[in-house]
């Protein structure tokens, strides 16, 4: 399971990147980017993992990945695999942006997305209609305004989970990243199996404490 690193290009004239996906299957690669992300699925269900943790999504479904997060899908046997991304770095909207008073909940947010982030039911139909205004608004200040909105209904989920381990940290550095690719080899080779954790500290170099 090689980690894979992606290379996000905003849209021209953009300062992030609003992706449309509509394949008859997808089979991401376990990747991970510096950009923040959300990801909805409108059709296809399957398998995902997010650094150590398995589970499934299914239409509807409506996820946050915080930088450097390594994460894939993989979807079972479907007819139609769609879905809509956004993907963006805070830093792109001014250096201080997100510390305003009034974003103290989007600031929450982004530190929660570190550890992969899946929304409730309560807000998935209204953030799937707020994702369908920003994806039709034309580039410039309306689609950034809808941006905001979208951030602000996810950060008042208080119904959202997250996705890793308490203790993950996303990597920073490349040393990091040899580590969690070794863990994620051991991962894909023995997922069948009941892990003990003093077995995936050995492979990761690590004390178990």
């Amino acid at each position: 399971m090689k980690l894979t690193f992606e290379k996000v290009s905003p849209d021209t004239q953009a300062s992030f990147r609003c992706l449309g996906w509509d394949e008859p299957a997808f089979d991401w690669p376990h990747h991970f980017h510096p950009e923040l992300e959300i990801s909805e699925i409108l059709a296809s269900s399957g398998e995902r993992l997010v650094v150590d943790r398995f589970d499934t999504y299914e239409p509807g479904d409506i996820a946050m990945f915080g930088p450097n997060l390594p994460h894939r899908y993989k979807n079972w046997k479907s007819e139609r695999s769609h879905s809509r991304v956004i993907q963006f770095l805070p830093e792109a909207f001014g250096a201080h942006f997100f510390d305003l008073p009034e974003l103290r909940s989007v600031r929450q947010l982004f530190k929660d997305s570190g550890r992969g982030l899946r929304f409730s039911e309560r807000v998935r139909d209204h953030a799937s209609e707020a994702i369908t205004r920003l994806f039709d608004a034309p580039a410039g200040p309306q689609r950034l305004s809808r941006l905001l909105d979208l951030l602000d209904l996810l950060s008042d989920d208080a119904g959202r989970e997250t996705m890793t381990s308490i203790h993950f940290m996303a990597p920073e550095k490349a040393e990091q990243n040899e580590r969690l690719q070794r863990i994620l080899n051991y991962l894909e080779d023995h997922w069948q199996e009941k892990l003990a954790l003093n077995e995936v500290a050995k492979v990761a170099c690590i004390r178990n404490r």
